[in-house]
Order: C-alpha cells, then sequence, then structure tokens
C-alpha cells in the first residue's frame, strides 16, 4: 500500500468535523461560522474622513505624547530621587544636642583643651553660692532684655532638682568620649594640675551658640 493511499491525520480530524462531534456536538459548518463571527480591530486607517493635513497632526500629536510621557516619567524619577537624597542628607546632618526637627543652625565645632576655673567652682565648697560665683555662672547666659527682672518661685528646689536631672540627660546626650591621659607626676587635688584636665574635646563653638540664643 502506497504511502498516497493513507489520509493525514489532520485532514481525517478535520474532515470529521462534517458529522456532529459527539463531545460538544459541534460541526464544520459551526466553526466556519465562529471564525467569522470574531470581531477584528484594525488599527486606525484614514478613511478619506480626515484631510492629510489633520491626518499628520495626528501623527505628530502621537509622537509628542510618548515624548511628554517620557519626559514625565523622567522628571518625577527625579523628583523622587532628591527627595530621597534630601531626606537622607538631613538625618545625616542632625547635630548631637540639636533639635531632632533640624530646626536651628548648624553651629561650627572647635577642640577645646579643659581647664579648672575656680571662678565657677572654687576650692571652698561655702564659696559656692555666693554671688560672686552665681555671677560667673550667670554669664554663661544668654543676656536678657533690659527690664525684664525675674524672681525664683517658693519652690525653688524643685526647679534646682530639674536642672540636675536636665544636666545628667544631657552629658548622657553628648557622650564625650575623650580620652584624658594621665602622668605619674599628675596632682590628684583636682585642681590645674590634676590629669583629668589634659584632654581635648570637640566641642560646639559656645559663642555662636550663645550669639543665636540672643537673636531668637
Amino acid at each position: 500500500m502506497s504511502l498516497k493511499s493513507i489520509p493525514n491525520m489532520s485532514q481525517r480530524a478535520y474532515e470529521s468535523l462534517d458529522q456532529e462531534d459527539p463531545l460538544s456536538g459541534r460541526t464544520k459548518a459551526d466553526y466556519s461560522h465562529d471564525e467569522k463571527d470574531v470581531p477584528y480591530w484594525p488599527r486606525f486607517q484614514n478613511d478619506g474622513s480626515l484631510t492629510p493635513r489633520t491626518e499628520k497632526y495626528r501623527a505628530r500629536l502621537g509622537s509628542f505624547a510618548r515624548v511628554a510621557n517620557t519626559v514625565l516619567l523622567v522628571v518625577i524619577a527625579g523628583l523622587l530621587a532628591a527627595l530621597l537624597w534630601r531626606d537622607g542628607r538631613s538625618r545625616a546632618s542632625l547635630q548631637v544636642g540639636g533639635d531632632f526637627g533640624g530646626a536651628g543652625p548648624q553651629f561650627g565645632t572647635k577642640i577645646t583643651k579643659w581647664d579648672a576655673d575656680e571662678a565657677y567652682v572654687p576650692k571652698d565648697p561655702n564659696e559656692f553660692f555666693s554671688k560672686k560665683t552665681i555671677d560667673q555662672w550667670n554669664t554663661m547666659m544668654p543676656a536678657l532684655q533690659p527690664g525684664v527682672n525675674r524672681t525664683l518661685p517658693e519652690d525653688y528646689q524643685s526647679h534646682y532638682l530639674h536642672c540636675i536631672d536636665y544636666l545628667r540627660q544631657a552629658i548622657m546626650c553628648a557622650g564625650d568620649v575623650a580620652m584624658e591621659p594621665h602622668s605619674p607626676t599628675d596632682a590628684d587635688d583636682n585642681g590645674p594640675g590634676d590629669g583629668s584636665w589634659a584632654g581635648y574635646h570637640v566641642c560646639k563653638d559656645y559663642s555662636q551658640v550663645t550669639n543665636y540664643i540672643e537673636g531668637e
């Protein structure tokens, strides 16, 4: 038997659709009819209702729309990158002892050697609360407006203890870890010759701080 006498398998399957499909109950005519019912959505073509000038304008408008979309995407991506960069920079530029929201200027820093100053801490403990010593401590505070006079409240002890607790937390906030080198010849009297005063610290320029506060 020659190969020509063997019908093609796909052809036989297709021809068998002349009869009713036992699975779907559909015939070849049904499938042909379905193909005609499939909608066709061609690309826009000029059916003659548009003038060449209008058609050319539509083509240019389509090209411009694609360019505009690309430009907008680039602008949005650039703005997003700028916002992320600014947010990261503001977080990195927060100054120790400053406002968490970044308010206020960035104060300069300088290397400062701490020294004992008996004008603030006299050797005689009884002189610590003297007017002379208190006036010296007041020089650290910004100047008040003329004519302003404040008296201590009756419960000034609670305010005093509040200030002490504030100093405690300020020390913890600053976290000064500057080294204080000692030598065998250091004095052991907590005075100017004591080794605890031999360290150098990175400090804010306090003159800038007071000038800023007085200007507010």
